[in-house]
């Protein structure tokens, strides 16, 4: 059996957190146009933290975690926004505390799940925005 890919392991669980809205669609490396959505987004980085002598490795999976949202000049608005990508670092820190990680497959065992910046307005228009919070999953790859 071929291994999954970790972006899947990873939208799976993230699926899961309870601040997302059951009402958007959680897609892979792209937002739907013109509607609320949400995005895993692979961005470029070191696969390779650090080598161990016996074959082991600590490796990365780097990712933006992105979405549309309602966009207007009411501070309210702009707050709510904030306080979601908030919400979801936070739900990623009490998840690596609790050792509640995606499952990988293979000889890979994911062991953080962490914010790497805050949530913020990548580009707007006139009724949406595109937020973005950049985050890692940490993970031991098993010699081979």
């Amino acid at each position: 059996m071929s291994d999954s890919p970790i972006i899947q392991s990873v939208r799976d669980f993230i699926a899961g957190c309870p601040y997302l809205s059951e009402y958007k669609s959680l897609l892979v490396d792209r937002l739907e146009p013109g509607i609320e959505s949400y995005s895993i987004d692979a961005i470029p980085a070191s696969p390779i933290i650090k080598y161990y002598a016996n074959g082991d490795s600590v490796r990365q999976f780097q990712f933006y975690f992105s979405s549309t949202e309602a966009y207007s000049q009411e501070i309210l608005d702009e707050i709510e926004n904030s306080a979601f990508y908030e919400h979801l670092a936070a739900w990623m820190e009490q998840n690596t505390r609790a050792r509640t990680l995606p499952t990988l497959s293979g000889d890979r065992l994911a062991t953080k799940l962490e914010a790497l910046t805050h949530g913020y307005v990548a580009t707007t228009d006139q009724t949406t925005a595109r937020y973005v919070i950049q985050c890692r999953l940490t993970y031991i790859q098993r010699g081979v």
